[in-house]
């Protein structure tokens, strides 16, 4: 059985890093876009959360330990979550 030999010429080959050079610039974008905030802050009990531009919700005010840091699929589940924590004497931003 014959095994095929594929040739890629120069050109091509720089035509295939570019498109994968914009490819990673375009992924990098988007994700920069997706990370950042839109909207007005909002406040709850002293936590700051506001959505990103993903929809998703983020406090501002949390520190990387806290339950509060990640991320929240809507404003109810950070105000849920906080006064879980304020009920058993958990809050720490």
């Amino acid at each position: 059985m014959a095994m095929a030999h594929n040739y890629i010429s120069d050109a091509e080959k720089c035509r295939l890093e570019e498109s994968k050079r914009s490819k990673d610039e375009l992924d990098r974008v988007i994700a920069e876009k997706n990370a950042s905030l839109v909207g007005n802050p909002k406040e709850y009990k002293g936590v700051i959360y506001q959505m990103k531009q993903n929809g998703m919700y983020v406090c501002l005010n949390a520190s990387s330990g806290s339950k509060l840091a990640g991320l929240f699929s809507s404003p109810q589940a950070i105000k849920k979550l906080v006064d879980d924590m304020e009920k058993h004497a958990e809050i720490k931003l």
